[in-house]
C-alpha cells in the first residue's frame, strides 16, 4: 500500500471506525426515510434532512477545532443520529414500529467497542482481529430483532 497510497492514507484509517458509526445511523435514517416515500409525504424527508444538515454543521464547527479529523467523523455520526431520532419520532404518525431499545443500545455499544478496539489496539495485533471478528459477529446476531414493523397506519 505504501507504493499506491501516500503516508496520509495511513493516518486517515483512524477515522474509519467513527465513519462506521456514521454509516450505521445513515442507514437507519434512510430506513425511516423510506416510510415518508411509502406514505407519499416526501416533504418530511426534506425537512429532516435540513435539520440533520444544520445539526451536522453545528457539531462539526464545534468538534473539528477540538478533535481535528476525528471531530469531523464524530460530527457526522451525531448528525445522522439526530436525523434518525427525528425521523423515528416523526414517522410514528404514519406507521407503528417497535424498537427493542435494549438490543439497539447493545448494538451501538458493540459498534463503539469495535471502534475503540480499532483506535486503541495496534492494527497488527492478532488480538485486534479476534476482537473485531467477535464484536462484528455479536452485532449481526443482536441486530436481527432490533426493529419490527407492527402495522402501517391507515390514511385519513
Amino acid at each position: 500500500m505504501t507504493i499506491y497510497a501516500g503516508e496520509s492514507y495511513f493516518e486517515a484509517w483512524k477515522i474509519v471506525p467513527v465513519l462506521l458509526i456514521a454509516s450505521f445511523f445513515s442507514n437507519l435514517s434512510s430506513f425511516y426515510g423510506t416510510i415518508y416515500l411509502a406514505a407519499k409525504k416526501t416533504v418530511g424527508i426534506m425537512k429532516t434532512t435540513i435539520y440533520g444538515m444544520l445539526a451536522n454543521v453545528i457539531f462539526n464547527i464545534t468538534l473539528i477545532p477540538l478533535m481535528g479529523l476525528q471531530g469531523a467523523g464524530i460530527g457526522s455520526a451525531l448528525g445522522f443520529a439526530f436525523v434518525t431520532l427525528v425521523r423515528m419520532h416523526d414517522t410514528k404518525k404514519m406507521i407503528e414500529i417497535r424498537v427493542n431499545w435494549a438490543q439497539m443500545l447493545v448494538s451501538i455499544a458493540l459498534i463503539l467497542g469495535m471502534t475503540g478496539v480499532q483506535i486503541f489496539i495496534p492494527a497488527s495485533s492478532y488480538v485486534t482481529e479476534i476482537l473485531i471478528g467477535l464484536l462484528f459477529s455479536l452485532i449481526i446476531i443482536n441486530i436481527q430483532s432490533v426493529i419490527k414493523v407492527k402495522k402501517f397506519r391507515d390514511e385519513k
